[in-house]
């Protein structure tokens, strides 16, 4: 599982190995320190975050290209406006929330298989237990409930579970 653009470019660079289309959607979320945002700071080489910037702040906004481990930094530096991060990395970083209009969706992550496993019984089970996963932490409050365990501290609240519900997150279930 590795980011949508990334992804493009591993298929792309070897043939041996495809992407099942659209494995996470809408993960992604702009954070802003100012209204009216100018620049906003994207992950280098991931092209739905430049879409997701152009179509909620238009073609006029400037589109700062940065190391997806130096976003959070240039925020609170003032190099740049805002910030598109991963919803699960922004749930420390201060700052107004911009969530992405009802029609649109980006493919944020994809699954990248080797080609000559899709018949493997192994490749069969894996596909059975993502689905089982993904239904589980679709079940409300059970995607922050991990995160609140995992990092040990209490994320589920009404200001979470609002910007969940506007994150629209799309996790789909494999084919068989």
């Amino acid at each position: 599982m590795i980011c949508s653009s990334k992804a493009q470019e591993f298929v792309q660079n070897d043939e041996r190995f495809e992407i099942v289309p659209d494995a996470i959607i809408n993960s992604s979320i702009i954070i802003t320190k100012k209204d009216n945002p100018q620049t906003i700071g994207v992950s280098q080489n991931r092209k739905f975050e430049v879409d997701m910037v152009k179509d909620t702040f238009g073609e006029e906004c400037e589109i700062k290209e940065i190391s997806t481990r130096v976003l959070p930094y240039a925020l609170e530096k003032g190099e740049v406006d805002g910030i598109v991060l991963d919803y699960i990395k922004s749930l420390e970083i201060e700052g107004k929330r911009v969530f992405m209009k009802e029609d649109k969706n980006y493919n944020t992550f994809s699954l990248v298989i080797k080609k000559s496993i899709k018949d493997n019984i192994e490749y069969k089970k894996f596909i059975k237990a993502f689905n089982k996963v993904r239904e589980e932490i679709m079940e409300p409050d059970a995607f922050i409930e991990i995160i609140s365990r995992e990092r040990n501290k209490n994320y589920l609240d009404d200001r979470r579970r609002y910007e969940w519900q506007m994150l629209r997150l799309q996790i789909t279930p494999l084919e068989e």
